[in-house]
């Protein structure tokens, strides 16, 4: 039997491909703007016109099957991103794209286009069926693979972790049947929803890799079992790595609370927002050795209420920090220049009783936040843009697309002072404008 579901892995671990409906993000690739999902497709679109250029497929180019759309730019252009290869000999990976030099860029052949039909029946515009290879714009590597504990169930991930020095891959007990993804997802065509499953008896795994070298951190961290999608951010301080994120107690009643937010216009279910924390959990690097299984803290970092304990198998058990207490906050970004340094604010969406939501500055030093809600309207994701000289984190501004509650046809645009959180300007229209995940703002040249 054992061979036998091998021998389907091998056929079936090459031909894991998912829809091309880039909807979750964008980022830029060097000078150019890609649109990308949870799959391995991204799409370069024009920036100026939106329209779709071509379809690049990360399987021909990194041999995985799907990649976050959760990537961090590199200064120089470009950028290092998490992916998964599914099936015989399965891992997650950290990769680097690129754009190739002409002299770099691959032939592929034509691929089938596979992607999911769109609310109106029609796919979005493909170049990938001609009859004539493609010529690929983009070149990458693996920087370093994870082997998952469990191969036919390997870990569902949204984003990761990133420090100067370091990569933080979270194994979380979230996970994707790959044998369900050959039932349920080729075959009867359900939605990739219906093979995750969530083990709420079994522990998170911190995997921390260096960045230089590619290597794993031979130490084992560990915590109790939860559900995430988003890093605020992650950085180094005297001997430790602290990473913040949007921690849920559970997937399943995150995914119900979301569903029923989404599609019937209601708040979040209120066990759903109570499950929801800002957490710090902070990783000691270097370990005192007098300090036994069980005994104390093993984190030293000043001010920190992390903690983390040395178990008896050698792991090291994490606790975390709320570092806001009083909101709960999803869809969280920062001044993109302190990414995995160490910062002071974050901005995201909350949730309050007065409006479906607000959006939030908070104060990781002070624990505190300020709001700024209207309720009629949806806010979307706010970025932040700094003021060209700044010198303080929050000095620029945030900006959030307005989704109007009851009239299908009306949006905005709304730009606060990311330092006082009052309004600099806003501006409402006619547009239907569905409810996004993620933006980037991208400055004219």
């Amino acid at each position: 039997m054992q061979k036998f579901v091998r021998k389907i892995l091998h056929v079936f671990s090459s031909e894991v491909e998912f829809g091309d409906n880039c909807l979750v993000n964008v980022f830029p690739i060097r000078d150019s703007i890609y649109a990308a999902t949870e799959s391995n497709y991204i799409w370069e679109v024009d920036p100026v016109t939106l329209e779709s250029l071509r379809r690049e497929n990360l399987t021909e180019i990194l041999a995985v099957n799907s990649c976050t759309a959760h990537p961090y730019v590199n200064k120089d252009g470009s950028l290092y991103n998490a992916g998964s290869k599914y099936g015989k000999n399965g891992y997650y990976c950290i990769v680097q794209l690129n754009k190739s030099e002409p002299s770099e860029e691959i032939e592929t052949e034509p691929t089938e286009d596979k992607s999911e039909p769109l609310s109106d029946g029609n796919k979005p515009p493909a170049n990938v069926n001609e009859n004539k290879p493609t010529v690929s714009k983009l070149s990458g590597k693996i920087i370093s693979k994870i082997t998952p504990r469990w191969s036919l169930n390997p870990s569902y991930y949204h984003s990761f972790g990133m420090t100067e020095n370091y990569f933080i891959f979270i194994e979380q007990p979230v996970t994707i049947s790959v044998l369900g993804i050959l039932l349920k997802r080729k075959i009867l065509k359900q939605p990739i929803s219906e093979v995750i499953e969530f083990f709420p008896k079994e522990t998170a795994i911190f995997h921390v890799i260096d960045k230089s070298t590619g290597e794993h951190v031979p130490k084992r961290f560990i915590t109790d079992a939860f559900f995430f999608f988003h890093v605020i951010n992650s950085y180094e301080q005297d001997d430790h790595i602290v990473i913040d994120l949007c921690r849920h107690k559970d997937y399943k009643s995150t995914l119900q609370g979301a569903t029923t937010y989404v599609t019937e216009n209601k708040k979040m279910l209120k066990e759903t927002e109570l499950t929801l924390k800002s957490a710090r959990y902070v990783l000691p690097l270097r370990l005192d050795v007098e300090k036994t299984p069980d005994g104390p803290n093993l984190v030293s970092l000043a001010g920190s209420q992390a903690t983390a304990n040395l178990n008896k198998d050698g792991s090291i058990h994490l606790h975390f920090e709320d570092i806001l207490p009083s909101q709960q906050v999803e869809l969280t970004r920062i001044n993109e220049n302190f990414t995995g340094k160490p910062y002071r604010y974050f901005y995201g969406i909350g949730f309050n009783d007065e409006s479906l939501t607000c959006l939030v500055k908070a104060d990781v030093e002070t624990k505190s936040f300020v709001q700024y809600d209207d309720p009629s309207y949806i806010f979307s994701e706010p970025v932040f843009i700094q003021r060209p000289g700044a010198t303080a984190e929050d000095d620029g501004v945030v900006v959030s697309v307005l989704i109007h509650i009851h009239e299908d046809n009306k949006a905005g645009l709304l730009i606060l002072d990311a330092t006082t959180f009052n309004v600099v300007a806003r501006a409402t229209f006619e547009a239907c404008i569905p409810m996004g995940f993620h933006g980037w703002y991208t400055p004219t040249k």
